[in-house]
């Protein structure tokens, strides 16, 4: 049920993203830097769906792919594959949630850390958290 809900959402983002006679504007992405016209109209017809979970997927692909302009390195579909069927979506998109009322730069901010963990894994930016925060020396 999930898979077709975020489905549907995902492809009427898609069909906004075939009308060119739109003014896109977006806060999340710089739709500026965005090479493809289908795909400045699908990211911000989707952060205006659906925003917390564009800042999910977002936060991800910045992480996945080392680099703030991500978006032309993926395409449409591999938003859609990711946001429908990822386990990583779901535990992102839950503690997104969860931590949603805490600041960013909060210690306990669960999604945050776990992106941040991400990020130094795969792109070697920003630093572990400390071992004692999970008890270990």
């Amino acid at each position: 049920m999930k898979k077709i809900i975020v489905g549907t959402l995902i492809s009427g983002c898609m069909l906004l993203a075939s009308d060119k006679a739109v003014k896109f504007e977006s806060k999340l992405f710089d739709l500026n830097k965005v090479k493809s016209e289908e795909m400045r109209g699908f990211l911000a017809g989707f952060e205006n769906l659906l925003p917390s979970a564009a800042k999910v997927v977002k936060d991800y692909y910045e992480a996945k792919t080392c680099n703030k302009e991500f978006y032309n390195e993926i395409t449409m579909y591999d938003v859609q594959e990711f946001a429908s069927s990822s386990p990583t979506y779901g535990v992102l998109i839950a503690l997104s949630t969860l931590n949603s009322d805490k600041k960013e730069d909060a210690r306990d901010n669960g999604y945050n850390e776990l992106i941040n963990t991400y990020n130094f894994v795969n792109c070697g930016k920003g630093a572990l958290p400390s071992p004692e925060r999970y008890g270990l020396k």
